[in-house]
């Protein structure tokens, strides 16, 4: 039977790295990324202002293309047969990174809110959170853009990098960091594992890959 494991953190921890690094370590297993269904963190801060207003429920955001590819990467599970039997008829649509990949043992999820969404709790088996403060993730996605802005040719594309960064730090100090701390209480709460992400790439992986439980390895 399939497995699924969550990678959690904010944006800045390193969650897609951490995917990436260890579906490169375990054999037999497929990267499946929320955001390739759902683009939560691309709505405009009223909409996020709104949602914050009526109570920050997470259920609000629609995960169900994310389900219906769960469906069809966990094929034995209970959860995804009713979950087929709720979606009979329907087109499934999948991600592009899973183009020619087939079914693995584990199913590595990036995800915002892991078992936080009612919808994504039931399919996931083992949770972990990559830890990190709020500055240095705002950090290291500044300076990810900045890069981008000093290595690129377009001097629209610079002028576009620092409106964003503008609007980004705007962003953070009216919302973000709200949205911050309630995944950094409530996520890391329902994990079952929280790594360091000021670690190295490297040992974030390594460290991850010696605390997975047995029974959650590949056979």
């Amino acid at each position: 039977m399939t497995i699924v494991i969550a990678i959690c953190g904010t944006m800045g921890s390193g969650k897609t790295t951490a995917v990436e690094n260890i579906a490169a370590a375990l054999p037999d297993c497929v990267s499946l990324h929320e955001d390739d269904y759902n683009k939560t963190t691309e709505r405009s801060l009223d909409d996020i202002d709104h949602w914050w207003n009526r109570g920050a429920n997470v259920g609000e955001f629609d995960l169900s293309a994310l389900i219906t590819q769960l469906a069809v990467l966990c094929p034995n599970s209970v959860t995804s047969n009713l979950t087929a039997a709720k979606h009979q008829g329907t087109n499934i649509p999948r991600s592009p990174r899973l183009a020619g990949v087939g079914n693995g043992q584990i199913v590595l999820l990036e995800t915002h809110f892991g078992r936080l969404h009612p919808e994504l709790h039931p399919w996931i088996d083992f949770q972990c959170w990559i830890d990190i403060p709020a500055d240095i993730a705002v950090a290291r996605k500044i300076a990810q853009l900045s890069n981008q802005m000093h290595t690129s040719q377009s001097d629209d594309f610079a002028k576009d990098g620092l409106r964003w960064i503008e609007n980004f730090c705007k962003g953070y100090l009216r919302t973000t960091r709200k949205l911050f701390e309630m995944q950094r209480q409530q996520v890391r709460d329902l994990s079952d594992m929280s790594i360091d992400g000021q670690a190295t790439a490297l040992d974030v992986c390594t460290e991850f890959l010696q605390r997975l439980p047995e029974e959650y390895k590949p056979e």
